[in-house]
């Protein structure tokens, strides 16, 4: 299988929502390569992360599995595409 990288970023509530959505990823099989996050003044925070997918198809369905977590707001793919590394 070939491994292509994507960044995705979500906005969540500042309600412990990183263990869940590491836990998201983890359950889909998602390796997180890097990850950035800022907690911004409403009291949410902005988070990226630079994660390892086998297909469009696998991140697309990802991210609506990440959009039905209680805090998580939104999740999306950033621009940029994906760049395959095997």
């Amino acid at each position: 299988n070939k491994i292509y990288t994507a960044t995705i970023k979500l906005i969540s509530k500042n309600q412990k929502a990183l263990a869940q959505i590491a836990k998201a990823l983890s359950d889909e099989e998602i390796n997180i390569v890097s990850g950035r996050f800022e907690t911004r003044v409403d009291n949410t925070t902005e988070i990226f992360f630079t994660i390892e997918i086998d297909s469009s198809e696998h991140l697309y369905s990802t991210l609506d599995k990440l959009t039905k977590l209680k805090p998580v707001i939104e999740a999306i793919r950033t621009t940029g595409g994906t760049t395959k590394i095997q």
